[in-house]
This record gives structure tokens, sequence and C-alpha cells, in this order.
């Protein structure tokens, strides 16, 4: 085989590793696509949390002002429907409640979900997990706690995603 005959399979094989990558970029799913949809609140946990070895759990750990500078400024979802939309607005609805309208967005590469509130307000979660059926949320505070707030959502069947 000569030089040219070389450079020339050299080529086919590096066009043929850029065309694969082009390939394989184009079909990774963005995390607003994923994102976009309605998704149920099923779970609310604590991570990362020492307990009492005397069985009293984590509050014995907490005094009222501790847990009190924790719990300022926390905006509780409990038992709620977030549909996020692809305008990037985000719509919280609570059976027997008026529907939530606030803004969001990703940050950072894709794994902090910003959320802001008409007045302004905002809260952040760091992704954890987003597939195309589940979805796992960590509420950090800027308190230093040794416990973090795990949301877990499931996909709905809904198709409100405008």
């Amino acid at each position: 085989m000569n030089l040219s005959q070389a450079l020339t399979i050299c080529g086919i094989l590096v066009l043929g590793l850029i065309t694969t990558a082009f390939y394989s970029l184009s079909i990774v799913v963005h995390p607003e696509a994923r994102l976009a949809g309605t998704w149920k609140e099923v779970a609310w946990s604590y991570e990362k949390v020492d307990h009492d070895p005397n069985g009293a759990g984590i509050s014995s750990f907490f005094d009222n002002q501790l847990r009190s500078e924790i719990s300022k400024d926390l905006i509780i979802h409990d038992s709620e429907t977030w549909t996020f939309h692809k305008d990037r607005t985000l719509t919280l609805s609570k059976s027997g409640q008026a529907n939530t309208r606030l803004k969001w967005n990703l940050k950072g590469r894709g794994h902090i979900l910003g959320i802001e509130h008409a007045s302004d307000q905002q809260e952040h979660y760091q992704i954890r997990e987003l597939t195309d059926d589940r979805l796992v949320l960590h509420f950090n505070n800027d308190m230093i706690v040794r416990g973090i707030v795990k949301i877990e959502f499931e996909r709905t069947t809904e198709t409100t995603c405008h």
C-alpha cells in the first residue's frame, strides 16, 4: 500500500468518526425538551440526615431557631402537579386551589432548575435524575445542614405542555 492509499483510508475513517459523532449528538434529547410536560409529585424525603441513635428522629438535632432559619423563605410544594411549558412557564396545580403560574429555566449544564415567582422570589433545585418518566430534584438551602430535601416526580399522561 502506498502513502496516498493510506491517507485515503485514514481520511475515510476520520470522516466516518465525525459523521458518527454528529449523528450521536443529534439524537440526544436536550434537558429542556425532556422536562417539558406534566409531572406529579410522588414523594418527598430527606437524604444525608444523621438520625438520633435513641430513635427520636432528626428533630432532636435542630433547635427552634435553627429550624426557623432553615425554613425561612422556603416554599413548600405539596402534592402538586407541575406542568413545564415550552415557553418556559410553569403551572403548579393542586386540587381545590387556584393554579400558580411561574417562570422556569435551566442553568449550568442543564442540571440546575431555577424557578421565579411573580414577586421575584426564586427557588433553585439540582436535577439529580431526569428520564422520560422520572424526575428527581434536590433542594439545597444556604444553611450548613446535613439534610437535603429530595422531591420525586412521575410524568403524567396529560399533554398540556404548550
